[in-house]
């Protein structure tokens, strides 16, 4: 039997065995930080933080690392979103244990140490274990015969789908070998025959791919000169093996998330029948599906908002905001009618904090996050269903939903159109997905107006050039030669082997000076990094110039160190900032985004709920403290274990290296690549100018420092000096004579309501006295000219005036004074006499006004008095007989 393990203890057991070999246990990257090459929304595998290795772009101070790498599946070619809670193995949050060899060993030591682990560490019967090999990869076939003590007739050879590995259409590539658990009732008949089955007795729990080929972009391959080793077993699924369960559901991690959903819904988990045909889909297969699937987006959930994602509308957000959707209606599934699901994502927080400490680090970011978007979907998601079975009603199996309702259900009650299309599916029926991608277009084509977008300049061919030499951290002026140069338009574009300007990074704006060459100058008016490492220098062309009066010479680049200083002033209060937020706080705040130029700085930070006046002088107060104390900013590159190790704080968005700098300014430390003033006293001046939610969860401080800073105070003490003079009091009770403002408005206010309704009355008895001298009849048509001072006060009147005539009445008030005309109509004749309808008719014969309405109440605007006369004119021709 195999040694029994939680997953816990599964996940340490591989990664000591790997360290014991030398490996480089490394921490996996967050769940949103894919390489931009990899086109990925989500890291899917392990081997993602290792591609631009693979691909040479990049070199570690290691050759051999292990992982446990949090990956998510749902998006692309790696959505499994509709098999969730419906087969044993689908999730959309996993964990992938790899060990990676990054030029060092291959084939033989990566089959060995496979084989050692399993079956010596994990004691797996050998007599369970199969191997698939590519068909043509006869290395890798002898290898498990020479380095193991495999049943050679367990390896079985296979084609390109299942063991031909690439990167994409081009680049590193190579054959696989894949290891199998016989997870069958009978043991005895394993056979060949009997793996090709592929009827699931045989579970794949471990894939090794060896990169040893590049495909170039005429097909042809090359070798490699360093071949490298990728490799990727599923935590859950190896743990439904070392724990002799058929299912990840009814591993320890699933059992214990389940069970909570359990005490929520009070229904039972059976959790036996997987993958039925709908025939024999029972109300019992339904509640295990929802708890599987509750369980599953769970962890998804818990480890997105972790790594810094939150609700949106697109993107990243959007599927945060999927999975949150999902589990809630499936809650709904299981009898759930009260917020639940802050309280399973804690349970994940439980089950993983230690393994993962982010999780503990933002458990109260994620109770909170999930909590409020829980409860901003529970209070739609009624409608939402109504309106969708309203629209359902009569719609016979095999029928479609328009695509028009689908959106109305994203639009107005926030149902994610997967959702729509699940639920159909469950009935049979389809979805018009045109017909709501169409609406969807039409909607952004409207929110976008009139919008304009600057072009923007593509830097494409300076890729695969050499990474540019920074001495801005020490210089301020450098001479450099010009590597590439390129004109786009009236903008010229250029590449030095070195520079002092700073590349726009990491929130902090680039840098602007001059650039001197053969007795001329020219301004740069921004600085661009790409992900290469070039620096751009961007300048905006006066005259008409040449390529070759730029490429390869010398030339003279200096930096406006008067927006520097200010940059960096903004920027080491930034730091300052940060730490204030969290010493206030708490530990749950993490940065979202930043902004670092000379005029301001702008810092987004995850926080619930808005802050308060009283934390925000304390946070003010705070940063001004490490102002006063003038503490040196001391800056050190070191290994990225060792600075995290340092307490140093690290974001996200933010793409490290192994070596990483470290600036630290008194008790703030962080890890930084930008530039800072050489003193915290340096910084001079802190305010903050606003503060105010941005997104769900996330709130977003804009500050000044220095020269600014002394500016905006200046300018808002002037403004108390204005103030206090023109209310006749002291600056010292500036407060007070406000107060008193305030209290004079109101009274002044309530005295004009009062004044207002005694007109309004006296109008009513006036229009109500003109009407009853009118011929007795089944209906009447009533037309007044108001008095009114109010915006609302012909609405008022109106309602008034219908709610005291007895017979059915088409009403017309007209003010003059404020250009307003309103038509209302009894209850009873909105659906003869339509007021929208009327009034719309009325604006465009005579071509003026604006307004609208409903059919029982609409009402025109901005009517000169000739207009209105006219219109006056022709509603007594139509109606006053």
């Amino acid at each position: 039997m195999p040694t029994m393990m939680t997953i816990n203890e599964l996940r340490d057991a591989y990664l000591k065995f790997f360290a014991k070999n030398d490996h480089v246990v490394v921490d996996g990257i967050p769940l949103n930080a894919a390489p931009a090459s990899s086109g990925l929304l989500f890291v899917n595998s392990g081997m993602v933080a290792f591609i631009p290795n693979f691909k040479g772009e990049e070199q570690r101070p290691y050759v051999r690392a292990a992982s446990s790498q949090p990956s998510l599946r749902l998006h692309g070619k790696h959505n499994d979103y509709e098999q969730i809670g419906r087969t044993r193995r689908h999730h959309t949050f996993f964990e992938m244990l790899g060990n990676f060899s990054l030029g060092d060993y291959f084939k033989k030591d990566a089959i060995s140490m496979a084989w050692k682990f399993l079956t010596e560490d994990l004691k797996l019967d050998k007599n369970m274990l199969w191997v698939s090999v590519h068909h043509s990869d006869n290395e890798a076939a002898e290898l498990w015969t020479k380095v193991t003590d495999l049943d050679p007739a367990r390896i079985v050879r296979l084609g390109d789908d299942t063991n031909l590995w690439a990167m994409g259409e081009t680049g590193p590539n190579g054959y696989s070998s894949e290891i199998f658990y016989y997870m069958g009732e009978t043991p005895n008949e394993q056979s060949e025959a009997d793996f090709m089955k592929d009827n699931g007795d045989y579970l794949e729990i471990w894939n090794l791919v060896f990169m040893q080929f590049n495909r170039k972009l005429d097909g042809t391959q090359e070798n490699l000169p360093k071949p490298c080793i990728d490799t990727g077993m599923g935590l859950e699924r190896i743990a439904s093996v070392v724990q002799g369960v058929r299912s990840n559901y009814d591993t320890d991690y699933f059992k214990t998330l389940i069970k909570k959903v359990q005490t929520f819904s009070g229904a039972k988990y059976v959790g036996k029948d997987y993958e039925l045909t709908p025939d024999k889909q029972d109300e019992q297969y339904d509640l295990d599906v929802a708890m599987r699937v509750i369980a599953d987006h769970a962890r998804a959930i818990a480890f997105l908002i972790a790594d810094g994602v939150v609700p949106d509308s697109e993107g990243p957000g959007y599927v945060l905001r999927r999975l949150i959707r999902r589990s809630i209606r499936f809650g709904q599934v299981l009898g759930i009618e009260k917020p639940f699901l802050s309280e399973i994502t804690n349970e994940v927080v439980e089950a993983m904090g230690d393994a993962f400490p982010k999780l503990t680090k933002s458990r109260k970011d994620i109770q909170n996050t999930v909590s409020q978007e829980e409860a901003r979907f529970q209070t739609t998601l009624h409608s939402g269903l109504k309106l969708l079975e309203r629209n359902l009603a009569g719609v016979s199996k095999g029928g479609s939903l328009s695509g028009q309702v689908a959106f109305e259900l994203y639009d107005t009650f926030g149902f994610p159109v997967d959702l729509t299309e699940e639920i159909l599916n469950a009935r049979g029926l389809t979805l018009d997905r045109a017909g709501f991608d169409s609406a969807l277009e039409e909607q952004r084509t409207r929110s976008r107006g009139a919008r304009k977008t600057n072009d923007q300049l593509d830097f494409s061919s300076f890729n695969g050039t050499a990474p540019t030499n920074f001495v801005g951290f020490d210089q301020n002026t450098s001479n450099a030669k010009i590597l590439r140069a390129e004109i786009s338009g009236d903008t010229l574009m250029i590449l030095c082997d070195q520079t002092p300007f700073y590349g726009e990074k990491g929130g902090q704006v680039g840098d602007q000076g001059i650039l001197e060459i053969t007795g001329k100058t020219f301004q740069i008016r921004d600085t661009q990094v790409l992900p290469g490492g070039q620096i751009i220098h961007v300048i905006d062309l006066i005259h008409p110039v040449k390529i070759d009066d730029f490429e390869n010479k010398q030339v003279t680049l200096s930096i406006n160190t008067a927006r520097r200083q200010k940059i960096c002033e903004h920027h080491s209060g930034t730091h300052l900032l940060n730490y204030a937020l969290t010493a206030v706080l708490g530990s749950g705040v993490q940065q979202r985004g930043s902004l670092v130029a000379p005029d301001r700085l702008r810092f987004d930070f995850s926080h619930q709920s808005p802050i308060s006046t009283e934390e925000l002088s304390e946070i003010e107060n705070i940063v001004r403290h490490l102002i006063d104390q003038n503490e040196q900013v001391v800056t050190k590159e070191m290994p990225i274990k060792q600075a995290m190790e340092t307490g140093a704080k690290a974001f996200f968005a933010e793409k490290y290296g192994e070596l990483v700098r470290v600036v630290k300014m008194g008790s703030s430390v962080e890890l930084c690549g930008g530039t800072h003033v050489q003193n915290t006293g340096d910084v001079n001046l802190f305010v903050i100018i606003s503060e105010g939610g941005i997104a769900s969860g996330v709130r977003r401080i804009e500050a000044l420092c220095g020269v600014a800073a002394r500016t905006y105070l200046e300018d808002r003490l002037m403004l108390v000096r204005q103030a206090s003079k023109e209310l006749r009091c002291p600056e010292t009770e500036l407060l007070v004579g406000v107060q008193k403002l305030r209290e004079d408005h109101a009274s002044l206010g309530k005295e004009l309501a009062r004044v207002h309704a005694v007109i309004e009355k006296q109008e009513v008895e006036r229009i109500l006295s003109d009407s009853a001298s009118r011929p007795d009849s089944l209906r009447s048509i009533i037309v007044a000219n108001v008095e009114t001072g109010r915006k609302e006060g012909l609405n008022d009147i109106s309602k008034t005036v219908l709610s005291r005539v007895k017979k059915e009445t088409v009403l017309v008030l007209a003010n003059a004074g404020s250009g307003q005309l309103q038509v209302s109509v009894s209850k009873g004749l909105s659906a003869e006499i339509d007021a929208k309808k009327l009034v719309q008719g009325l604006m465009q014969k005579f071509s003026c006004g604006k307004g609208g309405g409903r059919p029982e109440s609409a009402t025109i605007n901005n009517l000169q008095p000739q207009e209105l006369k006219l219109i006056l004119q022709e509603i007594n021709a139509q109606f006053v007989k």
